[in-house]
């Protein structure tokens, strides 16, 4: 569990979110749902830097604000009022009046990598021709790309991607791209023999293509042909980046023979695959369901949900405006809690299962639900229930149709009038 506080930042007045494995953040345009996922994303970097350098101390007072203004373009947020806390079973971290603190809450031995993604709403734009020459300077969206093209190569020919829902496989070619062509393409499941250009497929092909392939390359394919001493660096927090990964490593074998002398050396070196091998995958998703039919978003969701849930390896911190989202987060949700009741060896078990696979149930105590408006937010989640409450996920619905009904009875009373 994670505990992020906001006060005075950009359009959050005040917010506490507690983030599980999934979280879900709904509200208006520039009501701060952004806004506090970048916070998060920042503030886990910074626990990822302080617990796999085992130094608290590893960011200096000036790097956290300027790095939130330059990579998630947050310039002009912040004010002489703007405090952020953070808290996890690692670390607290406190900025307040432009000073940064730290502070291990256990021995940082104790922490594992994660591997962090931030997927920006404009995501989809890494299709462009030519994206790669541009100057994209140190931002969320080359971070997206980086990863993006770290990935492809995992999927050839020969072990093409199924999209689910869309009837159609990625595959990366890489002679393609060297020739001066598309290197990503897409074949209709029935057609498998010819590739389509992703670039011209339609926005909501690309925008799902894209995030299945990142899904499934960063929660298996990752792990799977990870090498740590050759690896593709990662975009790492800042100014830091002066530093090497082999500087890096060095001065972390130096500080873990010095601070665990007393340690065996087995300890020692299971200490070190864990702070240099990441272990888990946190997605940060601004509104997958762009581009995306309804159905689509369901589907969408459930995915997510049943990729992370494989081996329990993901989690996912996702902002949207959909309804049809959370109506199929509150299905998984409800699935979660028939699970916890019924008997495995039950006909009713058999039902549930054969109506939701098991891999996409979600339970109450893995997820968290907040509304972010007018400056402030609110957990949405009914303490009874353990659901999304209803006026939440049907607002719009309910809004239309008041409008509707006004408009109705205005219909009904002309019709009698004549």
């Amino acid at each position: 569990m994670r505990t992020l506080k906001i006060k005075s930042l950009g359009p959050v007045k005040s917010a506490e979110i507690i983030f599980q494995r999934f979280c879900f953040l709904i509200g208006p345009e520039s009501s701060g749902k952004s806004t506090v996922a970048k916070i998060l994303s920042s503030c886990l970097w910074i626990e990822k830097m302080a617990c796999t350098s085992l130094d608290e101390k590893c960011i200096a007072h000036d790097d956290f604000r300027k790095d939130l203004e330059s990579f998630h373009k947050l310039e002009g947020y912040f004010n002489e009022d703007t405090e952020i806390s953070y808290a996890s079973a690692y670390i607290s971290i406190h900025f307040s009046r432009g000073k940064l603190s730290c502070k291990f809450l256990c021995d940082g031995g104790n922490y594992v990598r994660h591997k962090i993604l931030y997927l920006p709403s404009d995501r989809s734009a890494i299709f462009l021709k030519d994206v790669r020459a541009m100057p994209l300077g140190l931002t969320n969206f080359r971070s997206c790309l980086l990863n993006w093209v770290n990935c492809r190569s995992h999927y050839t020919k020969e072990n093409m991607l199924s999209i689910t829902g869309l009837n159609t496989r990625y595959y990366y070619d890489e002679d393609a791209e060297n020739s001066g062509k598309s290197g990503d393409y897409i074949t209709v499941s029935s057609d498998s023999a010819r590739g389509i250009p992703l670039f011209h497929g339609s926005g909501g092909t690309r925008a799902a293509v894209l995030l299945f392939v990142l899904l499934d390359f960063y929660l298996k394919g990752y792990y799977q042909t990870y090498d740590h001493k050759k690896r593709m660096s990662d975009l790492t927090y800042g100014p830091n980046k002066c530093m090497s990964d082999l500087q890096r490593e060095q001065k972390l074998t130096k500080t873990i023979l010095s601070k665990y002398s007393t340690r065996d050396e087995v300890w020692k070196a299971d200490l070190y695959t864990r702070l240099t091998k990441p272990q888990r995958t946190v997605f940060i998703i601004e509104e997958p369901e762009l581009h995306l039919f309804p159905g689509t978003q369901s589907a969408l969701v459930a995915h997510i949900v049943k990729s992370c849930n494989e081996d329990s390896r993901g989690l996912a911190v996702i902002t949207t405006h959909s309804h049809y989202l959370l109506s199929e987060v509150n299905v998984l949700l409800m699935a979660g809690i028939l699970e916890g009741r019924l008997r495995k060896d039950s006909s009713e078990y058999s039902e549930l299962c054969a109506i939701i696979p098991e891999k996409e149930y979600l339970t109450p105590d893995e997820i968290t639900v907040y509304a972010l408006d007018n400056g402030t937010c609110k957990s949405v989640i009914d303490t009874k229930t353990h659901l999304i409450k209803d006026n939440v996920i049907d607002f719009a619905s309910h809004e239309i149709e008041d409008v509707f009904c006004k408009l109705y009875d205005i219909l009904v009373r002309t019709v009698h009038e004549k």
